[in-house]
């Protein structure tokens, strides 16, 4: 019941020891907000709702500072640099620190994202692959079996012809350039007719998707 002896302690809070989360399950989170267009939007990214959020990329530019976690600073120390320089050598898996920044002028009271990598090696072998890079390639996957479950090259030229093409069209207009376009500006994705594999090129690197297989026949038979 509310009463006057209520309305008097109503600004008692209560302290409790320190809660401890698996930062795997933090990560998770993560990367559903940031495929979730409406999330991103509310944090004043520039969003086409058309797109799947499956290209930010939470390393890129300020997005880090932008996109905090929920969790406090823990110390007031700097990460040591022998831990940084670690971490930053493979860039390995998903990874976050508190050290103090500044962002737009307000030091950030959060946590936030150092790494967001996936579990496997890129191309040469020397830094971990980022998230955003593997949900692409998911994409790409779905769309290039939307009529068959074997990719062929009709399903290959349709896709270049029509997605491809509309998300390098779209970076020559400013206005159509998002922050979750699939494709930045300057990059690229098309068949190797050497190798015959569809091939990424992203600003940083190029990167072969060895295991979508290209068939000359499709699931009815017909060529």
């Amino acid at each position: 019941m509310w009463n006057e002896e209520n309305q008097q302690n109503k600004n008692v809070s209560i302290t409790i020891p320190g809660i401890y989360l698996e930062a795997s399950y933090v990560a998770a989170g993560m990367m559903v907000g940031c495929q979730n267009y409406k999330y991103l939007a509310s944090l004043g990214f520039k969003i086409n709702p058309k797109y799947p959020c499956v290209r930010f990329d939470l390393e890129e530019g300020n997005n880090a500072k932008i996109v905090l976690t929920r969790l406090n600073r823990e110390t007031s120390t700097e990460m040591p640099r022998d831990v940084k320089e670690e971490i930053n050598s493979d860039k390995f898996g998903f990874s976050f620190a508190d050290n103090k920044i500044v962002f737009n002028n307000k030091a950030l009271i959060n946590s936030y994202v150092f790494t967001a990598r996936t579990l496997k090696k890129d191309n040469e072998g020397r830094y971990y692959k980022s998230i955003y890079k593997t949900l692409v390639k998911s994409l790409a996957d779905q769309l290039l079996r939307l009529s068959s479950d074997n990719v062929t090259e009709r399903s290959v030229k349709e896709f270049i012809t029509s997605y491809v093409a509309k998300w390098k069209r779209d970076n020559k207009n400013d206005e159509k350039i998002f922050d979750n376009s699939i494709l930045k500006v300057g990059e690229d994705i098309f068949l190797d007719p050497t190798k015959h594999k569809l091939v990424v090129a992203f600003n940083q690197d190029t990167e072969v998707w060895d295991d979508i297989e290209i068939n000359d026949i499709d699931i009815q038979g017909e060529v």
